[in-house]
């Protein structure tokens, strides 16, 4: 009959297998479009959905090098191809952060946002964590202010979840301000959700206050323990305590020891005999102290990284 495929046959092929949650039909699909560049044009109205569902099946099997070849067909021949091309790029760009170092995928994500599309909170809650594993706050923070630029709509308290985990890998003290700077925005944004915010929320907001000497806001974040009735964390309280032993205040330091003694939070005796010593607690309070924690020690307790710095 000399009836040659079109992308709607391949695409009722794969469809038919990945209904079956198996996409591996799918490499033999594109080498065969990649041998046989005639295949890419428009012949019916169902072709413009083969794409998607190639980059859905890339996403299924995740093969960043396969995603980057459907991805490749489609910018040599023209987006036209491609139905939803929103879908289209937010599964590419999923897939292929699963081999991409985060610079690679930055540059991947600029090519097509916002020229081409702006991604959902969905896919931007999953780049933070990305962010977040591999120690890049900096690239969370801009990935944020597009967001807010963009206007992305957030209806997940997830997203800032994931946002703040990705702060709290601050470790340079000349940018911490950064990350303090957009805290105005994200708690607007929890007030607009009224939602309750997460204890990793508050312990991280916190902790940026305190590594930014604003003492007064970061206790007013930590009334919010009280507020919801949450736990307070030990990031919060460790974070709390740091700052001022750093700032040698023997007030706050006793009154942090009793609030985590109190919530059953365990810390090394020789760190807790060392901060008493230096901030000038007397004697008979700090044997108090130390035995008060040691009542607090877990049977099998891992050293906590809690070493006291100093601050000019």
């Amino acid at each position: 009959l000399d009836i040659k495929p079109n992308l709607t046959t391949y695409m009722l092929l794969l469809k038919s297998f990945m209904s079956q949650a198996d996409g591996s039909i799918l490499y033999s699909i594109i080498k065969c479009i990649e041998e046989n560049p005639e295949i890419l044009s428009i012949n019916e109205f169902t072709d413009v959905d083969f794409f998607p569902m190639a980059m859905s099946g890339a996403r299924l099997l995740k093969d960043s090098e396969l995603a980057m070849r459907i991805k490749n067909l489609v910018v040599k021949n023209q987006w036209y191809l491609v139905s939803g091309i929103e879908g289209f790029l937010s599964h590419y760009l999923f897939t292929v952060s699963h081999q991409l170092d985060m610079d690679s995928l930055m540059k991947e994500y600029n090519e097509v946002v916002p020229n081409l599309f702006v991604p959902k909170e969905w896919l931007y809650s999953y780049l933070f964590r990305k962010c977040e594993q591999n120690a890049t706050p900096d690239i969370a923070l801009k990935l944020w202010q597009d967001m807010m630029k963009y206007r992305v709509d957030i209806k997940d308290l997830e997203v800032i979840n994931k946002l703040m985990g990705a702060f709290s890998r601050a470790n340079d003290s000349l940018s911490f301000e950064l990350y303090v700077s957009p805290l105005k925005d994200i708690w607007k944004r929890i007030e607009y959700l009224e939602i309750q915010p997460t204890p990793v929320i508050i312990s991280i907001t916190i902790k940026l206050l305190t590594l930014n000497n604003q003492m007064e806001e970061a206790w007013s974040y930590y009334h919010l323990f009280n507020k919801y009735n949450i736990k307070p964390t030990f990031l919060a309280l460790s974070s709390l305590l740091k700052a001022h032993y750093g700032f040698r205040d023997s007030a706050k330091v006793a009154e942090l020891f009793e609030i985590m003694i109190s919530h059953g939070y365990f810390l090394p005796l020789t760190y807790v005999r060392d901060i008493c010593w230096k901030v000038d607690i007397p004697s008979h309070q700090r044997s108090q102290f130390v035995e008060r924690f040691l009542k607090n020690k877990p049977a099998e307790h891992k050293n906590i990284d809690l070493e006291p710095e100093n601050r000019n």
